[in-house]
């Protein structure tokens, strides 16, 4: 699997403070998965909840941004900043019960990422993976600066799609070692991208771990391998 992340700046000069990447209003974006107080949500797919999806729009009508589960999340104003800064403001939400308990546990994580993090400048960081193979996926992840995250995918995969899915990469942020659950104990090698899409660091994980004290600390992308399946993972160095 071959990953290309391309990162934009939009337009150069002062009119970059009001100019966006066209991708971030191009797609519609569905929830890959959700860091909050140091804790890492997957969202349900159930009878209730098929996705969660997200939405920005690039004018003010009905709302900047759109999220739900259960409930309706939407902020009245959504402003921008160079260079990749968003800043959600005026959140409001609707007031149902989730049937499910599992939902409702996962829409009060998830819509606490936004709420704690109201009127507060946050990065953005939109990637391209060409994965699945001859089909666009891009990536937009919204972060602060605690570690906390919403990952957004700009299309609906299926469980196929991610053969790896029970992998995953922990602390976040790291600093010096990055360890990785593997409930199957598969043999995994790791290859490290940082935001301009070039591969600066490879290798095997050793008794689940990978020493990654020679990174600049920033947001980097691996890709985890077991020789048959690919997966995609995003990291944080501290």
């Amino acid at each position: 699997m071959k990953l290309k992340l391309l990162f934009f700046l939009g337009l150069m000069g002062l009119s970059q403070m009001q100019a966006q990447d066209p991708i971030l209003f191009e797609y519609d974006w569905y929830l890959l998965s959700t860091r909050v107080d140091g804790e890492t949500y997957f969202p349900p797919s159930n009878s209730e909840v098929n996705f969660v999806p997200f939405y920005l729009n690039d004018t003010a009508d009905p709302s900047d941004m759109l999220t739900y589960v259960c409930n309706a999340l939407v902020a009245d104003s959504v402003t921008y900043t160079d260079p990749y800064d968003i800043t959600f403001n005026s959140l409001a939400m609707t007031l149902i019960d989730c049937t499910i308990p599992e939902n409702g546990i996962f829409e009060f994580n998830y819509f606490n990422f936004f709420f704690q993090n109201e009127g507060v400048s946050l990065e953005y960081a939109i990637g391209i993976i060409d994965f699945p193979a001859d089909d666009e996926l891009w990536t937009l992840t919204i972060y602060n600066d605690d570690g906390d995250y919403v990952d957004y995918l700009s299309k609906i995969l299926s469980v196929d799609d991610f053969t790896l899915d029970a992998v995953s990469l922990y602390p976040v942020p790291a600093k010096e070692t990055l360890y990785v659950t593997n409930p199957k104990g598969l043999e995994l090698s790791i290859e490290v991208y940082d935001v301009t899409g070039k591969r600066i660091q490879s290798g095997r994980f050793t008794n689940n771990s990978f020493q990654i004290d020679e990174l600049a600390a920033g947001v980097y992308f691996a890709t985890l391998s077991d020789g048959q399946a690919t997966t995609v993972k995003r990291f944080i160095k501290q």
